[in-house]
């Protein structure tokens, strides 16, 4: 399984249970407040450009998102599909011997809040992505 700091790009299909959100390529942008002209600013940090490829907008709120998570210090894991849907949450496995089951949910929401600015429905997701 391919925890993506970039784009799941194998041939084979990763199964996963998160308890997180499910959110399309257009939500994301709107929920990250993302605005073409900031994409090389604001995920500069992240991304390294290949020289003569064009930006790909996708990849750069895709980035966006890598850094916010990132500069939050959130918990969180992002899976993506091909199709452009991102599935971000907290894996399962991830639960500490002494953390409850309220602690670990309560947790992914407070991360959510931070990095998106706004409290997110949540819920337990379980899926393959076919790569």
């Amino acid at each position: 399984m391919k925890v993506r700091h970039g784009f799941v790009s194998n041939s084979s299909s990763t199964s996963f249970s998160i308890f997180g959100s499910v959110f399309d390529y257009e939500q994301l942008k709107a929920l990250l407040n993302y605005a073409p002209e900031q994409k090389k600013a604001d995920a500069a940090e992240e991304v390294e450009e290949d020289d003569g490829d064009n930006w790909d907008e996708r990849e750069a709120v895709q980035n966006l998102l890598d850094a916010t998570i990132k500069k939050q210090k959130a918990k969180l894991s992002c899976y993506e599909n091909d199709e452009g849907t991102t599935y971000i949450g907290r894996n399962y496995e991830s639960i500490k011997d002494n953390e409850t089951g309220k602690n670990f949910r309560d947790g992914v929401r407070k991360d959510m809040k931070n990095v998106f600015g706004k409290a997110v429905k949540c819920e337990s997701i379980t899926t393959e992505i076919q790569s």
